[in-house]
């Protein structure tokens, strides 16, 4: 089994000649490279060890953060596994630079773009979503997450995806 991240050397220098130090993380054939906010220069750098040598001058405090960010790494991915997530590297991400992720569900963003559209006057723009809401939670609960909606194929019609395409069209709010 391959390991889920590594802590590596970037092999572009930045405009003061150091080379970051970067966290690669790995799930299935894809990888995301997360930058750590450490550099040093390629000599003052232990490939086999992922760590600063002694030729660097604050080798003791970087390497402790090094530490300390390894263990985050490594925290985030026992909490997703400990709660059976099967987490994207995009979410990994979020997770590790401390920023949250809005767990809305898909009842409350319909019923945030319905609200929108009726404050702005727009009645007959909201109808459709109010149709649309009112067919999908005839059949599903209201606490459903986007995460539970699973992209249209014939293999896997069941009754989230049937609403798939309604949905991923309110999704493009999410991005407004």
């Amino acid at each position: 089994m391959e390991e889920p991240f590594k802590i590596l050397l970037r092999n572009k220098k930045n405009s003061k000649n150091l080379y970051p130090i970067i966290l690669r993380l790995n799930k299935g054939r894809r990888s995301k490279i997360i930058t750590l906010g450490l550099f040093c220069k390629n000599e003052d750098w232990d490939n086999d060890n992922s760590a600063f040598k002694k030729s660097d001058k604050k080798y003791l405090q970087k390497n402790k953060k090094l530490i300390e960010l390894k263990e985050k790494a490594e925290k985030i991915i026992d909490e997703f596994n400990t709660d059976k997530i099967d987490f994207s590297l995009e979410e990994f991400e979020l997770k590790f630079r401390g920023k949250e992720k809005r767990n809305i569900t898909v009842f409350e963003l319909f019923q945030n773009k319905i609200d929108t559209l009726n404050r702005a006057g727009k009645i007959g723009a909201a109808k459709p979503y109010l149709n649309t809401s009112s067919s999908l939670f005839k059949f599903a609960k209201k606490t459903i997450k986007f995460r539970d909606v699973t992209p249209f194929s014939s293999t896997h019609c069941t009754i989230p995806t049937i609403f798939s395409v309604s949905i991923s069209m309110v999704s493009v709010y999410c991005n407004e």
